[in-house]
């Protein structure tokens, strides 16, 4: 049974969530723990799924707790529920913890997040993935990207622009600035997908103090090049997101879901980052036998997973929109999931127009199933986009609040519920 320990050191807190949680037992197994030693004594005995922690606490602190529960059992998803919440301690916490909660919390919000961690496990199955992806150093920025960006950030001219252009040249570092953005840390409430937006939201001095955190940015990467340029990846994730963006904007898509397909389209190929990190010499091994039209099976069959369901895990994990990791876990295979245009449809078209024009093709385009859903006339239109080249650093969107029914087109694929 999945199992949910919560820990905090105020009896009437943890009173209260048994009581709000009370009818989650027959779903999921709710354990409570009055102190972060307590909590370590627990899951010694019985590991758990899910760990959700107060961040002060006397004698362990929420941040050195779930240190410690990174580092002995890094598959554990690991949140954060707190009424408290300064900068220094948000900092302390970045990197330790995938989501954020914020006190006061319905039993409803917690449902939510904790459903949507149990469905991840459910359609991640491979144990050793899900430890590397928990422990989150797989999602590291170059070495000298890294020392661009303290170099950066400690000149008192720096701006949001200069910032920004290091960011977005960086996939795991672009990719970790939109999580933060895109988490309740920082009281956010929109989705963001463009990582210059993401700085300019975080700020400058934000951004300072973040830089020189290890666990905000870390800078150690496991192996070498397996196979693909990082530069390259991550411009490649611009320029589809690019042209999502463009899309959308062109279907009539509303402002909430340009951003969803914008950060989709930026962290679509993180599952990329994680196996190659992870698996230097295996990863490129992969990338050396296998064409683009058969990666995903030659990944599966090396790690039982491929990258795009590796990449679909991780956002889950942080927390981000179910539409969003569905998009992201079938973005090479559209078919299987989604009727009508959706922030999938997007993703995948935009993938496949700007391989083809680069001639990298990363996605074949199925023209098979933009026919099925009534939009395989489109293809002109949006290649007419690509060449007329959809602006790679466009402006940021302001994203209004409210849904548009294009949301739940792929949350069938990936969804939040268990």
């Amino acid at each position: 049974m999945f199992r949910v320990l919560f820990v905090d050191d105020e009896p009437q807190i943890l009173n209260g969530l048994r009581r709000m949680l009370s009818g989650s037992k027959e779903r999921w197994q709710v354990l409570f723990a009055g102190s972060g030693s307590l909590a370590l004594q627990m899951m010694e005995v019985s590991p758990v799924d899910v760990i959700v922690s107060d961040i002060r606490m006397p004698e362990m602190t929420g941040p050195q707790l779930l240190r410690e529960v990174r580092r002995l059992y890094p598959a554990t998803a690991r949140v954060v529920l707190s009424g408290f919440a300064d900068e220094a301690m948000i900092r302390d916490t970045i990197g330790v913890a995938h989501q954020f909660l914020s006190k006061p919390c319905d039993a409803g919000a917690i449902e939510q997040v904790v459903r949507a961690l149990a469905a991840a496990r459910v359609r991640f199955p491979v144990a050793e993935l899900r430890r590397m992806a928990g422990d989150g150093t797989c999602i590291a920025c170059a070495g000298t990207d890294r020392a661009r960006l303290l170099e950066e950030v400690a000149d008192p001219a720096a701006t949001v622009r200069t910032i920004g252009a290091i960011v977005r040249g960086d996939l795991g570092m672009a990719a970790r600035t939109l999580h933060l953005v895109n988490s309740a840390f920082f009281g956010i409430s929109r989705c963001v997908g463009c990582p210059e937006h993401a700085v300019q939201l975080l700020g400058v001095e934000r951004l300072r103090a973040l830089a020189t955190s290890a666990t905000a940015f870390p800078g150690v990467r496991a192996g070498d090049d397996p196979g693909f340029r990082e530069p390259a990846v991550a411009l490649h994730a611009e320029r589809v997101a690019a042209l999502a963006r463009a899309i959308v904007e062109a279907e009539g898509g509303s402002k909430a879901m340009v951003e969803q397909a914008r950060l989709a389209a930026q962290l679509h190929d993180v599952g990329r980052l994680m196996l190659a990190a992870e698996f230097p010499a295996r990863y490129r091994a992969v990338v050396d036998r296998s064409s683009a039209a058969d990666r995903e099976e030659v990944e599966r069959g090396e790690f039982g997973a491929s990258h795009a369901e590796v990449g679909a895990y991780l956002v889950s994990l942080w927390g981000l929109d179910g539409e969003i990791a569905g998009a992201i876990a079938n973005h090479h295979r559209p078919a299987t999931c989604a009727a009508g245009f959706s922030v999938l449809t997007a993703l995948h078209a935009a993938d496949a127009l700007v391989g083809e024009a680069s001639g990298d093709r990363h996605t074949a385009l199925d023209r098979e199933y933009l026919a099925a859903i009534g939009l395989g006339d489109r293809v002109a239109g949006w290649s007419a986009l690509q060449a007329a080249g959809a602006s790679v650093v466009a402006p940021p969107a302001t994203v209004g609040a409210g849904d548009d029914p294009a949301r739940e087109a792929t949350r069938a694929a990936w969804p939040s519920d268990a």
